[in-house]
């Protein structure tokens, strides 16, 4: 009976060891290769901007210079405002962003999309 219990806990440790490495290495085995036209038409310039654009990434650091910006770019919205959010609570800085919004809304300077 010891033997078994023995067994058995060294094929689940042997399991659990060769799952980890196959979960480590198994995802890198196999990508897709650049092709070399690919590498020739790609220009790390490309990829920026030398004017700030609402398409771009930004550190904030404060709640209040994300705030600013939250407005900056409502006040910019020319043609519609999609707001994607994790997590959306009951706060004063909610109700603020949501009228604003709903005040942009009201202007008639941005269409209301459905899709």
């Amino acid at each position: 009976m010891k033997k078994f219990k023995l067994r058995w806990l060294l094929f689940v440790l042997l399991f659990f060891l060769v799952y980890l490495i196959a979960g480590a290495v198994g995802p890198f085995i196999h990508y897709t290769k650049v092709s070399k036209e690919t590498k020739k038409n790609f220009a790390a310039s490309d990829c920026y901007r030398d004017s700030i654009g609402v398409d771009r990434a930004m550190l904030l650091e404060t709640n209040k210079s994300a705030w600013d910006e939250r407005i900056r770019l409502f006040n910019q919205a020319k043609e519609r405002i999609i707001l994607s959010t994790f997590d959306m609570r009951d706060g004063k800085s909610t109700r603020d962003l949501l009228a604003v919004l709903y005040h942009r809304a009201e202007e008639g300077s941005v269409k209301e999309s459905r899709g």
